[in-house]
């Protein structure tokens, strides 16, 4: 059983909070301040956001994007944390159920792929979140959750969210 007494919690690092102020400001400024960049800014901020990151703090961010899902391509986001969770982790990955279960979801829908002039990066779009949570239930942790760092986080993401 997890000890999540106040001494064990995890606190997110200066790093983490100064980085995550710099994604909330990149939706101020494209959406309140309305300065026109490219939407490829909040994916390649997520990537270096996501190496830096140990992987609590990834599955943190992946929780921010939530709320902020109208405001930029998130799915792809997902990805990009998903993938670099695997790397970060690859050592604890101990393949369960959930992976099992979502590789036969996936097998099942890629036959309506066939006939469909799908591709394979709208194939993977529609799985992002399910191949997400496969792949943080397939890495065993011994570490706590910040259940009141993440609820912050969340409502720093709903805030912002409000105002865009």
């Amino acid at each position: 059983m997890t000890d999540i007494s106040w001494e064990n919690k995890k606190k997110y690092s200066k790093i983490f909070w100064s980085l995550m102020a710099v994604f909330y400001a990149l939706f101020v400024m494209r959406y309140v301040l309305h300065i026109n960049f490219p939407a490829i800014i909040f994916l390649v901020w997520v990537f270096v956001m996501s190496l830096v990151f140990d992987c609590s703090e990834i599955k943190a961010l992946v929780i921010t994007f939530i709320p902020l899902h109208p405001g930029f391509q998130y799915k792809y986001a997902v990805l990009i944390c998903a993938i670099v969770l695997i790397v970060k982790c690859f050592r604890r990955i101990k393949i369960n159920l959930a992976a099992f279960l979502v590789i036969a979801m996936m097998i099942w829908e890629i036959f309506h792929l066939f006939g469909n002039d799908a591709n394979i990066i709208e194939y993977l779009r529609g799985f992002a979140e399910l191949i997400f949570i496969a792949i943080v239930l397939c890495i065993p942790t011994t570490e706590s959750i910040n259940v009141s760092h993440v609820n912050r986080l969340l409502a720093f993401s709903i805030t912002v969210a409000f105002f865009i």
